[in-house]
């Protein structure tokens, strides 16, 4: 056998695998995609509870324009499942994500409300017309 098919040889089994630098360079890589991963799912979780808040102060909006279509102003969402006015079977729900009611002005004679949910600098505002926010 010639000397250098036989050094050939050898080096091809002792080269066999990957290097602790290779498997690092693959670890690095798989944390950097995994962080990237994270902070997405978070920013698309933020937008969904901001979303599902928006859809909750729309069902809120439709019964205080019902409180206001009947002559009666709305109450303040002091507590959780208080009617949004006398009488009525419509209530303020709960909100969740951080959110919280921020302000509630009506007036029965222009027949105009806003109803202001806030999360730390987010705020939404609903009049009778429609919902507005983030």
């Amino acid at each position: 056998m010639d000397l250098k098919v036989k050094t050939n040889m050898m080096r091809r089994e002792t080269c066999s695998g990957i290097s602790m630098v290779e498997l690092l360079v693959i670890l690095s890589i798989i944390g950097v995609l995994a962080s990237a991963t994270l902070i997405a799912v978070d920013v698309i979780r933020k937008k969904s509870v901001t979303k599902t808040q928006v859809s909750l102060l729309e069902t809120v909006r439709a019964g205080a324009a019902l409180c206001l279509f009947n002559g009666e102003e709305l109450t303040s969402p002091a507590i959780v499942h208080e009617d949004l006015c006398a009488g009525s079977e419509n209530r303020y729900p709960p909100l969740s994500g951080g959110w919280e009611y921020d302000s509630v002005t009506s007036d029965t004679g222009l027949k105009t409300f806003s109803i202001s949910i806030t999360r730390d600098t987010e705020t939404i505002t609903c009049t009778q017309e429609a919902c507005t926010g983030p």
